[in-house]
């Protein structure tokens, strides 16, 4: 299934870039959100999707939500989840603020759906 032609994008980044908070792309502001939860981010970003995204957005086109949203249990942004016990830090000092803000967001709002 192709990508629609046109949705809005964000990303969330540290200050420093190495962790990506999420990743929105949002189709319509007229049907519900989907929250994807994931190991890792990639490369992925507000301007580029990558294959794991692209089947995301997929899932969400074809399951017929209007915007999805992304977060990683491990932020670091890395290539391969084998490479994550490279990193000292995987996770980052906000990481569980921001699962947690997601979590309740989803828990306080009908028009969200998890998906794990």
């Amino acid at each position: 299934m192709k990508e629609p032609f046109s949705f809005e994008s964000e990303a969330t980044f540290s200050p420093c870039s190495f962790y990506l908070w999420s990743l929105k792309r949002k189709f319509s502001h007229n049907k519900s959100s989907i929250i994807f939860i994931g190991l890792n981010p990639s490369k992925a970003s507000e301007r580029s999707s990558n294959h794991t995204l692209r089947r995301f957005i997929n899932f969400t086109y074809a399951w017929d939500y209007g915007s999805l949203k992304v977060i990683n249990l491990v932020i670091r942004v890395i290539s391969s989840p084998l490479t994550v016990r490279r990193w000292f830090d995987q996770v980052g000092k906000k990481n569980d603020q921001v699962l947690i803000s997601h979590a309740l967001a989803w828990s306080q709002n009908p028009s969200y759906d998890l998906w794990l």
